[in-house]
């Protein structure tokens, strides 16, 4: 059942990509270079080290998201907005980013609490 829902709203959400893609040759070769190369290294990075940074990174990703019209972020979004990246690719690139700072947090605050506590 789940995989009906699945594939419904994956074409649903095709249907939007491509018309957002076809609106100038520029806009496509942008967000396709920086889909493939994301979804490359995202591939790699699950098979190596499993999906936690992942989740966490979409979750984290989401209330951005849901945030956008707040903080700074107006600001990283009007910049990407000008610059032609579409919604899809940046939500990628926040995926990808806050996932690798997820990690790094939490490979290296139990060494810098380790150095503390002696």
């Amino acid at each position: 059942m789940i995989e009906y829902l699945a594939t419904i709203i994956l074409v649903i959400a095709f249907v939007i990509f491509i018309y957002a893609f076809m609106s100038s040759f520029a806009v496509f070769i942008i967000n396709i270079t920086i889909i493939g190369l994301i979804t490359a290294r995202i591939n790699r990075d699950i098979k190596e080290e499993g999906i936690l940074y992942y989740l966490i990174s979409a979750s984290i990703t989401a209330f951005i998201f849901i945030f956008r019209e707040y903080f700074i972020f107006p600001l990283i979004f009007n910049f990407m907005e000008k610059i032609l990246v579409l919604q899809i690719s940046l939500a990628l690139i926040f995926i990808f980013g806050i996932a690798y700072l997820v990690k790094y947090l939490h490979n290296t605050l139990p060494v810098i609490i380790g150095r503390y506590r002696k």
